[in-house]
């Protein structure tokens, strides 16, 4: 029986109902199998993917609204996307200033890096006061992740800068997290990834996106397995598990890029804490002679 099993992934090669960023891996039947005093631990040894993907995704980070109050207590809201794509921060100013034309001015400043925000459009009886409501486009408008669903009021004639740096590279960092029959030790990983309390972690691999856009991210586990090891919980067989890719705050990114990743799976006999009790005080009793002999054989 092998002690060491490697899973070379291609997630090219999946279900025709699943997505890069999300897929199940199937394992031949008995081939991850524990005996009954075994347990398994899990390295990463190789991560490669195109960056390929957009930064600006419709419906993940681009959505925000226009929320208009009226004199009879009602308000009208209007949804709106920013362009899908790599765009600069010209690009979004200038996409701004065209699906905003009637209601909001858009201006850049290039010395602190926001957006300044003055609303043009007129006060009257269906226009009263006028909110930008962020739904998930934090990053290229300027604003912060937990102002989402926060209605932000725009004056008429107002300079109003956001509230944030604008960011329009999206995403600094990839996680690739693991469901199924593979279950971490719970005392060997934890994360604050999608909340604000630290948790069991099901997370086994974190890259930087720090290629640009075509450019190759890589892990080739130089050093050998220390940073992306794990000691596993199983007691059966591995037969199955499912790879997510997720952003900085735990969300499944879309339209990910077909990526290979490469498992390595290795069996360990479990220690018998009798015998090593047992090793232990046969070694201090050895010690013990030696240091008897030692001094009968100086008198």
């Amino acid at each position: 029986m092998n002690d060491k099993i490697n899973v070379f992934i291609n997630s090219k090669n999946r279900d025709e109902n699943e997505s890069a960023s999300s897929f199940t891996v199937r394992i031949p039947n008995n081939l991850l199998r524990l005996a009954n005093d075994e347990y398994f631990s899990l390295n990463v040894n190789g991560f490669y993917c195109y960056n390929n993907w957009y930064n600006c995704i419709t419906g993940f980070n681009s959505q925000f609204e226009l929320v208009y109050t009226k004199t009879d207590g009602t308000f009208t809201t209007t949804a709106y996307n920013l362009q899908e794509g790599n765009p600069s921060i010209i690009n979004v100013k200038n996409y701004l200033n065209q699906i905003l034309a009637t209601h909001v001015q858009v201006n850049y400043d290039i010395i602190l890096n926001k957006l300044i925000f003055k609303r043009i459009r007129p006060i009257d009886s269906s226009h009263q006061k006028l909110y930008l409501r962020v739904i998930n486009s934090e990053d290229f408008l300027g604003f912060f992740k937990r102002e989402r669903g926060e209605l932000i009021e725009l004056p008429l004639n107002t300079n109003i800068y956001s509230h944030n740096t604008i960011n329009v590279i999206g995403d600094e960092s990839i996680a690739i997290k693991i469901d199924g029959d593979v279950v971490i030790d719970n005392t060997c990983s934890i994360d604050n990834f999608g909340d604000v309390q630290y948790k069991p972690s099901k997370i086994i691999f974190t890259k930087a996106i720090d290629q640009p856009s075509t450019g190759l991210l890589s892990y080739n586990n130089e050093d050998g397995g220390d940073s992306f090891h794990f000691k596993l919980a199983n007691v059966e067989q591995i037969s199955w598990f499912k790879l997510t890719v997720v952003n900085q705050d735990y969300e499944e990114i879309p339209q990910f890029h077909d990526y290979i990743f490469n498992l390595q799976f290795i069996r360990h006999k479990k220690h018998n804490e009798m015998v090593l009790i047992l090793s232990k005080i046969l070694e201090y009793v050895r010690d013990l002679f030696m240091l008897i002999s030692n001094q009968i054989f100086k008198m």
